[in-house]
This record gives C-alpha cells, sequence and structure tokens, in this order.
C-alpha cells in the first residue's frame, strides 16, 4: 500500500503509482534542473570559439531539455487527472512550507555557496 510518494508527474505517471495512489497534490515545491560541470581546467585549455560555441550549445541544450520537461510534465499530469483526483495546495499552506523549510535553505547555503543558491531561487522565481 502506498501511503503518500513526490516525484515529478512524470513519474508518478511511469511508475503507475495511480494503481494504487488516487490522491495527488500540487505542492510545486519540485523543481528539476540539469547542471552543466566540466572541467575548469581543460575548458580554459580549449581556443576561445571553442569554448564560444560550447557555452552557445549548453545554453540552447538547456533552454531546450526546460520546454521538454514543462511538456512532458503538463502532458503526465492531464493523464494522472483522468485517474487520480487532484488536490491543489492553498497558496496559504505553500507560505508555510516555504516558512518552515527556510532554515534548510540557510543550510545548503553553507554548504554550496550563496551564489549558487541565490541563482536557482532566482530562476524558481521566474516559473
Amino acid at each position: 500500500m502506498v501511503d503518500a510518494q513526490e516525484n515529478p508527474y512524470t513519474v508518478i505517471g511511469a511508475s503507475r503509482y495511480s494503481e494504487v495512489q488516487k490522491q495527488l497534490s500540487n505542492s510545486s515545491h519540485f523543481f528539476d534542473f540539469i547542471a552543466v560541470v566540466a572541467s575548469k581546467k581543460a575548458f580554459e585549455q580549449l581556443k576561445p570559439e571553442y569554448q564560444k560555441a560550447v557555452r552557445e550549445a549548453m545554453t540552447a541544450t538547456i533552454a531546450y531539455q526546460r520546454k521538454l520537461a514543462i511538456e512532458s510534465e503538463a502532458k503526465a499530469l492531464a493523464e494522472l487527472k483522468t485517474k487520480m483526483t487532484l488536490t491543489e495546495i492553498s497558496p496559504a499552506a505553500i507560505e508555510e512550507m516555504r516558512k518552515a523549510t527556510a532554515p534548510v535553505i540557510e543550510e545548503v547555503k553553507k554548504r554550496a555557496g550563496a551564489d549558487l543558491v541565490n541563482q536557482v531561487l532566482a530562476e524558481v522565481a521566474k516559473r
């Protein structure tokens, strides 16, 4: 018996959780992104035109991945709504969750660096 779980809609659909779980809540707290990581030393050894080409390719790839992710999540949610009852979480409840988890963000800033965390939060705010 599945009591509860948290996953992107695409995972919920692919895992067929709707067969054992009939309730679905939209907390909007899941933001999935793919980080592009490379060796700084190796990257800096590339010719400037190759560095530019890599940056341009990664910018285009990130935009494409995010577009596909939005589309696939919307499609999965539409399918899940035919099998499950969706309950929207109120803005007030979401704000309570943000306040309750604020210390986690501060802890991650200490470990990962405030600049990186602030960049992620800025991207999330755009949604």
